[in-house]
């Protein structure tokens, strides 16, 4: 009986010393149509182009203001005891005036994180939070304008981590606000100036888990009864 607890207790340790693995839980990408016909416009119209593929384009609105927004994760479905990237990645992106400071993140019901792609005349990007923009640093970074396709990534565990990707140029800042995992959690755009214009053809939306290496504890699981069965053969 003793060998037996002995057994199980080192497999309770392998178990607990495995390594973690990223598993893909979404992989969705949002064309303009979908977008147009199922997200939320709080502050600003949004229609459609003409163009092949088609394009979702704003209106004018107010300063910070945010313009769409659609839920992407339910209240619940995310665990609190595991870390989740999620990866916004804006395709077919254009600025329809000069001043152009278009953000892209997520909202938890009372915190927005994201990236701001921003426009020539700052010559420079920015990290969202809660209406305040912080400069990035990285030298490339503040050398790109407004560009077709970027991506805000969000790594959320008990801190909330943003790297921003322009380009090949790339920035990561711990964010002074945590993204609470067990709330709903939305895909949102924000608006820096009133004047401000813009439109896109598409966000893909990417999020990933830590979770136990399946395949690992499968085979773990597999010889422990494997050797408990031929164990017992022995001893009769």
């Amino acid at each position: 009986m003793k060998q037996y607890f002995f057994l199980i207790c080192i497999l309770c340790l392998m178990l607990f010393l495995l390594p973690s693995q990223a598993a893909t839980i979404m992989d969705q990408t949002y064309t303009a149509s979908f977008l147009k016909n199922n997200a939320l416009f709080p502050t600003r119209t949004a229609t459609l182009t003409a163009t092949t593929p088609a394009k979702i384009e704003f209106g004018t609105g107010s300063a910070f203001d945010r313009m769409m927004q659609y839920q992407i994760v339910s209240a619940g479905n995310f665990s609190t005891s595991y870390e989740y990237l999620i990866k916004l990645t804006v395709y077919g992106f254009e600025a329809l005036t000069s001043d152009s400071d278009f953000t892209v993140g997520i909202f938890d019901g009372t915190n927005t994180i994201g990236f701001c792609n921003s426009d020539d005349a700052n010559n420079q990007n920015y990290f969202f939070e809660n209406n305040t923009y912080i400069a990035t640093t990285n030298p490339a970074m503040a050398n790109y304008p407004s560009i077709a396709t970027f991506q805000a990534n969000l790594l959320l565990n008990a801190t909330t981590t943003v790297t921003g990707i322009a380009g090949s140029a790339t920035e990561t800042r711990v964010s002074g606000l945590v993204l609470d995992r067990s709330a709903a959690l939305s895909l949102v755009l924000v608006a820096n100036d009133a004047a401000e214009r813009y439109r896109f053809e598409s966000i893909r939306v990417e999020i990933e888990s830590a979770v136990p290496e399946l395949s690992t504890l499968y085979l773990l699981f597999t010889g422990a009864i494997l050797f408990f069965l031929r164990k017992n053969l022995l001893l009769r």
